[in-house]
């Protein structure tokens, strides 16, 4: 299945949901016999429920990965490059002579 299929399908069933036509285990078959984690995840964004229920239902996903709304966690190289920033902006590193 193609991912701008799929893309298309979690918004309709977003908009299903929202009317409150689709359960959270309805979103979550859908999502698994579809695939593409990351659209599901993106689409319901503002379902905390829902993505709590896709990352405890798809295989190889982990709470380990997402904040308390879960929501991808910022990696630590990008954590490592706003406080190297912060540093540099702070003079931290001056010059040695």
């Amino acid at each position: 299945m193609r991912r701008d299929f799929v893309w298309q399908l979690a918004t309709k069933y977003e908009q299903e949901y929202k009317a409150r036509k689709l359960s959270v285990e309805h979103i979550v078959e859908l999502a698994l016999s579809n695939g593409f984690f990351s659209v599901w995840v993106t689409i319901f964004k503002n379902y905390p429920e829902i993505r709590e229920a896709l990352v405890e239902n798809f295989p190889g996903t982990t709470k380990g990965c997402l904040d308390n709304n879960f929501g991808q966690k910022e990696s630590s190289d990008k954590l490592f490059s706003k406080f190297s920033s912060f540093l540099r902006k702070m003079n931290f590193f001056k010059s040695k002579e």
